[in-house]
């Protein structure tokens, strides 16, 4: 119900204001109360108050106008027909300087070192032991094999978030918080549902016939699989390699969680930390160092990338 004397205008939001007032722009001008022509004739020096809860206060009505507010860049974006001068996709200058200074403004090497380590550890470890126990669920014969791969398989449904804390609480209890332990000790014990599955489904197309013939050579379990799985499983080893290096070089949650001291921050975590904890950020170099942070996983897939494509076109070709 409207208040006599009273301006609603400011009150309604930004948007449905502005946008009323671009529709009616194209047709006609607004036919404006009595108020509004009262408003309209009157000026109030910066600091002067307006008549408050009926017209609004002098300079903050001001303000609400200003050049910084949505509202007036709407208008600007309007009257430009549709072009935000203001916005620059390519800069008028590329500063290259702004990647040597991104190295120096945080301790970028020591962060990379950090990350380097936790890394590589994790993705052997993965590659590792996934292929370790996938070679048991494709190569041996034994009571329940099937069901226990099932069981393997649920887990995938079940999200990391739901184990977080019991996992934290062990850790603690074992004395691994400040430590890179939790970060790499759970990877070499499996691997991960995903890249077991993954590798069970690559080691079920080769044929058994061959690890027959290894047998009668002499051969034991461990051969088969050291000397004979693994080098014609190269192409699904890639593909482990590749997930496994990206997780882990872009891992923030659980630096996060079980790292508090900053010499042993990540990357991503001492990145977060400059964000967080210095009151101007330089953006420009914010921006430089995550684009230095993410040259080495693109290295990494160029690299392997045929190998990647063909260890995912031949994985899961027999089940």
């Amino acid at each position: 119900m409207p208040i006599a004397g009273a301006r609603l205008a400011p009150f309604l939001p930004p948007i449905t204001r502005h946008r009323d007032h671009l529709h009616a722009r194209g047709k006609q001008q607004p036919i404006l109360g009595q108020a509004d022509q009262a408003l309209a004739s009157t000026r109030f020096e910066p600091g002067e108050q307006g008549p408050v809860g009926v017209e609004g206060v002098g300079d903050q009505e001001a303000d609400r106008h200003g050049p910084t507010d949505p509202a007036h860049a709407l208008d600007q974006f309007a009257g430009d027909g549709g072009s935000l001068p203001f916005l620059r996709w390519i800069p008028n200058e590329i500063r290259w300087d702004n990647y040597p200074k991104a190295l120096t403004f945080i301790d970028y090497g020591h962060y990379f070192n950090n990350t380097l380590i936790i890394t590589l550890s994790a993705m052997i470890g993965q590659m590792l032991s996934a292929s370790l126990v996938a070679f048991g669920f494709a190569r041996l014969r034994a009571p329940g094999r099937d069901l226990l791969f099932v069981i393997l398989l649920a887990t995938l449904m079940l999200p990391y978030h739901v184990t977080l804390v019991p996992t934290y609480l062990l850790f603690r209890t074992l004395g691994w918080l400040n430590t890179y332990l939790p970060l790499i000790i759970p990877s070499w014990l499996g691997g991960g549902a995903f890249f077991i599955f993954l590798l069970r489904q690559f080691f079920s197309t080769i044929p058994l016939e061959l690890d027959d013939a290894a047998r009668i050579d002499g051969a034991s379990l461990f051969d088969i699989y050291w000397r004979l799985i693994l080098p014609l499983s190269k192409p699904p080893l890639a593909t482990v390699a590749i997930f496994s290096f990206f997780a882990h070089w872009n891992d923030f949650l659980g630096p996060l969680i079980y790292l508090s001291r900053e010499r042993m921050y990540t990357l991503s975590l001492g990145l977060a930390f400059y964000v967080t904890t210095h009151g101007q950020v330089e953006w420009n170099l914010l921006m430089a160092a995550t684009l230095v942070t993410l040259i080495p996983p693109l290295i990494l897939f160029f690299v392997f990338q045929r190998a990647f494509v063909q260890g995912i076109a031949l994985t899961g070709l027999k089940g």
